[in-house]
């Protein structure tokens, strides 16, 4: 995960990125966006060609998002328990 330095050509603003790569792809998704990115490295080493809306990919799109969000569950805080009934 990491916050992007600069505004990426094409959205104007710094994003929030959250990765994840396995042995041959690599899935960022942006924060606040519609779309993220796939690549795989395998075939695309240089990750000029993303995968993200290629029906193709949509296996592989949707076991790394939830492999994300599985990564991303297991770092989250937790809030602590409530000691009073608000």
């Amino acid at each position: 995960m990491y916050a992007h330095p600069a505004p990426m050509d094409g959205i104007g603003v710094r994003p929030n990125v959250h990765s994840l790569r396995d042995a041959r792809h690599r899935i960022p998704v942006f924060e606040g966006l519609p779309w993220g990115e796939l690549h795989d490295l395998e075939t695309d080493p240089d990750e000029l060609c993303s995968l993200w809306d290629d029906p193709g990919a949509a296996a592989q799109k949707v076991r790394l998002l939830e492999r994300l969000l599985r990564a991303e569950l297991a770092h989250a805080g937790t809030a602590p328990a409530p000691v009073a009934r608000a």
